[in-house]
Formats: structure tokens, sequence, C-alpha cells
């Protein structure tokens, strides 16, 4: 090249570079930073409706358009920032092909953007009005520009929600944005968004499309990322998302010909969801996505959820734990949403109440789930259990294989009983331990079918100590529970449920044996019977009932009894409807048959054997049964009764008020009342006894001081232990603690006897006043019914006696009366008969004693005799002393000789003298010791008073010797 040629060359490069410069100088300086940029600004302004800003704008070579502190307010009147960018920089433009209509922007590069994505407190977004800047724009050209790398770096995201919070929710910062084009036919796109100390949530994307095509490949990575800040805006009626966080996600994503597919896992953290109104579900999810197909409105999934902790509360006393996995299909058509799978439930545990929990090893099956335009939401499941256990207390539990079926529906639309559920247990080879009655049961078999607000069982059985229990029935209204059960037992064993009952009540020292057939129906409220029905049916084959005190019992009882309830009402009366028919059974000894009914609350009753015949009518009230009438005859035995029995309390004994009479023969009240027996036995009483009168007070004998007895007694003849009374009457009359009368007019061996008695109850010891007359008792006639019956006896005697004491104790008795016999013949008394063989002689042993008198009061224990006087035709006694309450003697007794009869013995001089010395008045005394059983005699001379005695006697006796 010649150095013209290399001048010009030079001269020209010059000058380009001179014009270049001039021309950047101009466009940086005064065409972009000015006219460019306001064009810019007031275009971008008007097209936005909002306040833009530009610091500055130039062009640099290689690197393009570059505009520096880009400000885009918020919508107006508000000047704040809503996107903000430090650096932006456009590429020069590529004109590829202007016949092709395309126009490539190399690049566009921003630097440290930063947007406030706002809602305000009307409940608006802020970029609400940008969504339909593309749809104003009007078409300027026919070309079309396409961006070859477009690139955000350090970004920054600003999320708030004044209707939540006055502060922002969240700031996600380090976002990095990159795309790239490959002309003609592909499009990349890479996000990023790295944690930072604050915020550990990342995510990596990327995405690629196919413009000839329209086909697309992409993957996600998400880690860290809070469901809790957008839980506000996953607000659905059936299911709300409170709290919650993604752990890892990795999902594959495809389109083509206008459909989606979808792969991938993601794992959560603790999640929190409120279901409905008042339930709240606790998980850790794990979801894969075997496949996801997604087509315009509709959409298709396969996958599993996994989780292996969830807790379901419902309230406050129903709680769910356990781990859970569905294997789903779930589709999309339009609005309706749809669900169903495999699913399997591990260590269930079920909290109903604080003292009821429910347990399962496992449950596999089939669970559905809908959601309908409507947003009607409809759940149901198919489960089998394995080792499901019901446990109410410690130590009552339910264990078996049930399947479970189950429906729920939550219907929003609803102002009331939005949701609604219902289900069925079934199962067989159940067993139920500990409970309260039963004990245990096996071989449980049947349904339990229940709903919101009920439960309800059929074809119930099992066996309890191998009696077969049938049962069916329902529960509903929880709040108000009413109840009805139907059960029956074919082979119940009186035996075995004799040790059922104890187990509950304890042993209440009674003995059932026998079998029955028995029904039972209960219809009302389960806290309380009124207005409820019942009904119990029984068919007795050979049953026994015997207590401790009642060893001969009912025996080989068999007949069929029929119950019926209606509305029973505690505050009327009970109307019922009852019967037995051919009740036979056998009562100490004896085969007795009974027969009755009970129409609403009147009973009609009778019992029939070989002697005894028993008719009843009575009503029932809510506080008393009214005997209207009771009438038995037992032989000649005849008693009626009229009055009220009322229900006993919490005090023992069964409160009578009855009107009683009739005539009853004393031999048959051990027959009519065996426990008498013992007691009636020692007194051997016979005679036949009319009464009228009354009784008031409670069936105890421990509470007889509050009895309230009146009546009258009369009989012609009655005896106790053989001895008798004739034409006798009683009156008798206790109440307010005192027996206020007790006379007994009758009379004894043609002798009349009046006693009369009074007592006070109200005092421990129970004081009393006794007063008795009894006047000209046949001596001769009473011998008879004694073991002196074939002894000369005879007399007529006399007692009158008055006295105080107490009941309590004998020792405290005090009294007095006069004891006399005349006309009599009493030698063979062993008392005087031992007398009489210590001071007769032979030639005396014709005297005989025909009168007897003494006073005699009582006090200390004892009797004490003063004066008392035995005559005879030839010989007198005078006693005094005492005999002590248990028999024991103490008395002196002073002889005294008729003289007459002493001077007219024949007797020889030794005889005499005898005589003399053994018979004399006051010649000796005899002390009386022992027992009235074994009494003893004991001889106390009086030597001075005997010798002047004697020496007068020998005096006036010699000539009758001589």
């Amino acid at each position: 090249m010649s150095c013209d040629m290399a001048s010009k060359l030079l001269f020209i490069i010059l000058t380009l570079l001179i014009i270049t410069s001039a021309g950047l100088y101009y466009v940086n300086e005064f065409f972009l930073p000015v006219k460019l940029k306001d064009i810019f600004v007031e275009k971008i302004s008007q097209e936005l409706n909002r306040e833009v800003s530009i610091r500055s704008l130039q062009y640099i070579p290689f690197k393009g358009l570059i505009a520096e502190d880009i400000i885009i307010a918020e919508k107006k009147p508000k000047k704040e920032a809503f996107i903000t960018i430090k650096k932006a920089s456009l590429g020069i433009f590529s004109f590829v092909s202007l016949a092709q209509g395309k126009i490539v922007i190399p690049s566009i590069i921003i630097q440290n953007p930063s947007v406030r994505l706002t809602k305000t407190r009307t409940k608006e977004w802020n970029f609400e009005d940008l969504l339909n800047f593309k749809k104003n724009l009007r078409p300027q050209s026919s070309f079309s520009i396409y961006v070859a790398s477009f690139v955000i770096s350090k970004g920054t995201i600003v999320f708030s929600d004044k209707t939540l919070a006055r502060e922002p929710i969240s700031i996600v910062e380090n976002i990095s944005l990159q795309s790239s084009l490959s002309l003609p036919r592909r499009i990349g796109l890479t996000l990023r968004v790295r944690p930072t100390p604050q915020n550990p949530f990342k995510i990596f994307a990327n995405f690629n499309y196919d413009l000839a095509t329209q086909e697309f490949i992409s993957n996600i990575n998400i880690e860290n990322f809070s469901l809790t800040k957008i839980c506000p805006y996953l607000d659905k009626p059936v299911c709300r998302l409170t709290n919650g966080l993604v752990k890892v996600a990795t999902f594959d994503i495809t389109g083509r010909q206008k459909k989606i597919t979808a792969k991938g896992t993601a794992v959560f953290g603790n999640t929190k969801l409120k279901i409905q109104d008042d339930k709240k579900l606790f998980i850790t999810p794990s979801l894969t996505l075997e496949n996801l197909t997604l087509q315009g409105k509709n959409f298709h999934a396969k996958g599993t959820l996994e989780c292996p902790f969830v807790s379901f509360n419902i309230g406050e006393e129903k709680k769910f734990k356990g781990g859970v996995n569905y294997n789903f299909i779930l589709t999309k058509h339009g609005t309706d949403i749809y669900s169903n799978g495999n699913i399997t439930i591990t260590n269930a545990i079920g909290d109903i109440k604080p003292k009821i929990q429910f347990t399962a090893s496992e449950a596999k099956g089939t669970a559905s789930f809908s959601f309908d335009k409507n947003k009607i939401f409809n759940a149901t499941g198919d489960l089998q259990l394995t080792q499901a256990k019901l446990v109410t207390n410690p130590g009552q539990e339910i264990i078996a294989n049930p399947r479970l079926t189950i429906s729920h529906i939550f219907n929003p639309t609803l102002e009331k009983d939005r949701a609604s559920f219902e289900g069925t247990f079934s199962f067989v080879s159940g067993q139920a331990l500990g409970l309260p009655l039963a004990g245990k049961i096996e071989n449980i078999a049947g349904n339990f079918s229940f709903k919101k607000d009920e439960i309800s069982w059929s074809n119930l059985r099992g066996l309890i100590e191998q009696m077969t229990i049938e049962a069916s029935g329902s529960l509903k209204n929880f709040q108000n529970p009413s109840f009805i059960i139907e059960g029956s037992c074919p082979n119940l064993d009186l035996e075995k449920l004799q040790r059922i009952l104890s187990r509950v009540y304890g042993d209440k020292e009674f003995t059932l044996k026998g079998s029955a057939q028995a029904y039972l129906k209960y219809q009302g409220s389960l806290g309380s019977s009124n207005k409820s029905s019942v009904e119990l049916s029984a068919n007795l084959t050979n049953a026994s009932l015997k207590t401790k005190n009642f060893l001969k019992g009912i025996t080989d009882a068999s007949g069929y009894l029929d119950y019926k309830v209606q509305k029973f009402s505690p505050k009327h009366f009970l109307p019922d409807i009852g019967t037995w028919k051919n009740l036979r059974f056998i009562f100490n000894g004896k085969e007795y048959t009974s027969v009755g009914t009970l129409k609403f609350n009147a009973i009609d009753a009778a019992v029939l054997s070989e002697n005894l015949n028993i008719k009843t009518t009575a009503k029932i009230f809510f506080d008393r049964i009214h005997v209207g009438s009771f009438n038995g005859t037992y032989l000649d035995s005849f008693v009626s009764a009229e009055g009220d029995i009322f229900y006993p309390e919490k005090t023992h004994g069964l409160p009578l008020d009855l009107a009683l009479s009739g005539k009853i023969r004393l031999e048959h009240l051990t027959s009519l009342f065996p426990l008498l027996d013992k007691e009636w036995k020692t007194f051997s009483p016979q005679g036949m006894c009319s009464f009228k009168g009354g009784f008031k007070g409670r069936l105890d004998p421990n509470q007889w001081r509050n009895w309230t007895i009146f009546g009258k007694i009369n009989s012609p003849e009655v005896s106790l232990k053989g001895y008798h009374i004739k034409n006798a009457s009683l009156n008798f009359r206790q109440r307010d603690h005192m027996i206020e009368e007790c006379i007994l007019n009758a009379d004894a061996y043609s002798g009349p006897v009046k006693i009369n008695a009074e007592a006070n109850l109200s005092e421990e010891k129970i004081p009393y006043h006794l007063s008795l007359d009894a006047k000209d008792v046949d001596l001769s006639r009473l011998k008879k019914d004694t073991p002196l019956k074939n002894k000369p006896l005879t007399g007529f005697a006399s007692l009158v006696y008055e006295g105080n004491g107490v009941l309590a104790d004998v020792n405290q008795t005090i009294g007095q009366g006069f004891l006399s016999v005349r006309n009599g013949e009493f030698m063979h008394i062993e008392l005087v008969k031992g007398l009489g063989q210590l001071l007769f002689i032979p030639e005396h042993q014709n005297i005989s004693f025909d009168h007897a008198t003494s006073d005699f009061v009582v006090k200390n224990g004892k009797i004490f005799v003063r004066d008392g006087v035995l005559k005879g035709n030839e010989m007198q006694l005078t006693c005094n002393g005492t005999i002590d309450f248990y028999g024991n003697l103490d008395l002196d007794l002073i002889s005294k000789f008729d003289r007459d009869s002493i001077r007219k013995s024949k007797a020889t001089f030794q005889k005499s003298i005898a005589s003399i010395i053994t018979q004399a008045d006051a010649l000796l005394t005899v002390k009386l010791t022992g027992t009235l059983k074994e009494p003893k005699y004991y001889v106390v001379p009086d030597p001075l008073g005997a010798i002047q005695r004697a020496t007068d006697l020998i005096l006036e006796s010699l000539p009758s010797i001589f």
C-alpha cells in the first residue's frame, strides 16, 4: 500500500472515530439522558398509569443501552416505590431477518431489582391494574421481538398484606433468573433463590421450551419453603392450612400437546390444618407423585401420601394418633374433585373421652374423597382392623379384628349440622375383659352402626360363662341420651348369674340354681327412668333360691313370667302390664302354685297349696304399694290385712302401715313362718286366737322401739309350755316409744288373773311398771300340767304383786306382794317334803299342811319373805329370809306344834321324851339353804330354852306317861 493510500485510510478512520465519538457524546450527553429518557419515562408512565423515574440513561459500546436507578411508583395517588432497579442494560438490536419479521435483542440484564407486592386494606393487590397492561397494548408493527438473553441478579421481593399485619410478612432475597433464546426453536430459563440467615428458603428451577412444537421440559427443586406465610390464602371451607413447611420438594414437569405431566416427591415438616369448623389435624407428610396429568381444567394424578405421624383432634375429648400411608388416584373434572385408593393405618390410638381409648396395630383398606361444585366434601372408607382394642377403664377392654366402613359429609352451605358421618363395625371372635357386670365375654360377633349422634347394634352375640347372650339396640342424642336395648339369653344358668351379680353387689349370702330363657327390652333415657318402658320375660326351669337364714328356700320353681312398663313416671303411678302363669315352686317342703296379673298399677295375685290359699289385690304408687285386700287361709287359720307398704330408703327395714285382723291357730305359726321355729318350739304354743289391730313401722327387729302397735287378742283357751289359760283377752298399745297399755285378763285354772304393764321405750334400759292379781287358782288342776300330777296337791292360791324395774337388768326390780294358799294339801312339794323328813317323828307322820300365807318384797335381786306362815293340822312353820333370782335359798324356819296333840300321844316314855325334845315350841330353828332344786336343812338348837321348856312339859306329861 502506498503512503498516500495509508494516509487516506488513516484519515478516514480518524474521521469515523471523530464522528462516532461525537455521535456517542451527543447521544450520551444530550439525546439519551434528555431526549430519549424523557420519551421513555413519559411513554412508560402513560402506559402504566404510574410515575416512572430513571436517574441516568446512556449507551456504552459493546454493552448497549444502560439505565440506572429505575423507579416505578405505586398506583396513583401514592408515590411509594413499587419496583426499583439499580441497573438495567439492553443489548444492541440484532436485525436477523427483516423478511422474516424478527428483531432479536441480544440481552437484557437487570441488577438488584426490588419488587413490593402488597395487599391493601381494601383487599386489593397493588399490581392488579398491571394485569391488563398487555391487553391494552396495540400492535405498532409487524415485527416480532425476541430477547436472546434475559438476566436478573440479586433480586428481592417484599411481600406485605395490610389486612393481616402492618409490617412485611415475607422478604425473599438473592433471586436470580437467567433465560436464553436459541432461535429458531428453544427458550431456556433458570431460576435460583439462595438462602439467607434470615430466610432459609432455597429454589432451583430449569425450564426449556420448544417454540416450534410448543412443548417444554422443566424441573424444580425447593427447600425450606414455609407454608405458614401463605396459609391465609389457602383458606377453604373444608380444610384450612394454619402451619406448614416444605422441607424438600423435587418435581419434573413436561408439557406436550397441550397436556402437562409431572412426577416427583415432596417432604413436609410439621403441618397443621383446621378441618371444617372445630377439628385440628397435625401431620408430617411426604408426597410421591408417580404421574400427574393436567389438561385444561381437568387433571389426573397417581401417587402416595405417607404420614408417619398423624394427630387428629376433635374438640378436647376426642383425639387420634397414628401413621397413614395412602396410595391414591386423584381426578379433577371441571370443579369436581375425586380421590380413591388403598390406605394403611399403623399404630392407631384414639382417645374418645378421658377414660376411653381405642387402639389398633394396623388398619388396611380403601378410602375415597370427593369435593363437588357445590363445595360439598365427602369421604368414605372400608378398613379391616387388626388387634383393635377399646379400653373404657383400667382393666376393662374389648378386643376384636373388626371391619370398619365409614362415610363423612361436610356441607358448608348449611347453617346448622354442616358435618355428618355414619359407619359400621362388623366383627367375629371378639372378646371383652373386665366388664363391671359380665366380667368376660367371649366369641363376640355382630354389627355396630354409628352416626353423628347415634350408635346402634344388631345381631350382637357373645358368650358369658358359656351362656349365649343376644342383643340389639341403639343410643341416640349424646347430649340427652335415649337408649333402646333388646336382649335375650336362651340358656341362662342362674347359678352363673349369681356369680356375676356377686362381682358387682358383693356376696349377698343367697344361692341361685336352675335355668331360664330370658328376654329384656328397655327404651328410655340413659340418665333417668322417667317415661321409659321395660319389657321382661323369663321361662324358669327347676330354679331355686336359698339364703343364709332361709336354708330350705324356694326350690324346683318353674313357670312363665312377663312384665312390661309403659311410660314410667316417678311422680305418678307405675303403668305396668305383667303376668305370671303356672308358677310352681316348693317352699318348706310343700308345693305351691301362683298366678297373677299386674295391669297398670293394680296387682291381683293368688298363691295356692295343699292347705294354703292366699289372694291379694294391691296398687303400686311412686312411693308405696297400697294393699287393698289380703286374705290368707291355712287350714282353719285366717288372716286379713290392708294398708300401705312403702319402698325402703337408705335405712334398713320395709316401712309398713297395715290394719290386721283374723284368727290364727298358734300351732300353725311355725309352719307359716319357719324363721320362728326355734323361738316358738320351746313354748309349744297351742290354741286359737282371734285378733284385730294395726302395725306401723319398719319391719326391722332392731327398730322395734319405733313401732306403733295396737290391737286386741282373744282366745277361749291358750297353752304355753303345757300351761293353760282360758278366756284370755289381751289389749296392747305401743306408740311414741311407750307401751301405754298391756292388759291381760284370763282364767287360770278356775281363778281370774289380771296383768297390767307399762314401759318407757325411749330410755335405753326400758323402765317398766307391772301389777298382777291372781285369785283362787286351783292347784289340783294346775298340778295336772306339772310333774306333780300324780301327787296329792290341792288348794286355792292367790297372788298380788306390784313392782317396777328395768328390762335391761332384772336385779333392779323393786316390788312387793302377798301370796296365800288355802284349803290345800302340798306335803309333796320338795321344800316341804324335805322339811318334814327332818322334823317329823314316826308317831306324827300324819301331819299335813293346808294353808300358807306370806308377804314378800322384791329388791336387790332377791325376794324377801316376811313372816311367812305354813299351817297344818298339828304344826305351824314361820318363815323369814330370802330367795334370790337364781334360786338360792337363805330361810329361817321356826316350828310350832299343837300341845294337845302331844299329850294324847300313846308313845312310850322314851318316845315321849324324844317327841318333847324335838317338837316343843321354840325348841329349835331350821336353817334352809341350797337351791330350789337341791334344798339343804340345818337344825339350830336353843339349849337354855329347851331345858326350861322340857321341864315344864315333863311335869305336865308325867300322868299320861305313867
